[in-house]
């Protein structure tokens, strides 16, 4: 595991893996290592399709998911696009159990404010 991003495999059927910064890092800078450990999960070559949550860099903005297509072990370049998920969405809701089970990532973040990590750390998604 790496210090800037986790990945996990989903099994929510919009998306195959969610990549989490971890840092107050943008995970974007680290592409080709989030492809190498996208093809390790990989048995084939499948078209894949990638969230990242950017929470822990770009805050609770509307630039905090983006996403992305991965095909042959790299990412396709014009697929990446900021996606709009809406506050009741599952998708924040699992980002909440990511971080939750990660606490010190917020603990640490320099990113979010004291109220954002206070409303993490009750169990509500932002």
């Amino acid at each position: 595991m790496n210090e800037f991003f986790i990945i996990k495999e989903s099994q929510f059927e919009r998306y195959d893996f969610f990549v989490y910064s971890t840092m107050g890092e943008n995970v974007l800078d680290y592409l080709e290592e989030v492809e190498r450990e996208i093809s390790n999960f990989l048995k084939t070559d499948k078209k894949s399709k990638i969230l990242f949550d950017t929470l822990l860099y770009a805050s609770n903005t509307p630039d905090r998911f983006i996403h992305a297509d991965y095909k042959d072990n790299t990412f396709v370049a014009d697929s990446f696009e900021f996606v709009n998920v809406p506050k009741k969405d599952i998708i924040r809701k699992l980002s909440l159990q990511f971080f939750i089970s990660h606490k010190d990532f917020i603990e640490q973040s320099g990113v979010l404010n004291s109220t954002q990590k206070k409303i993490l750390f009750k169990g509500i998604p932002i």
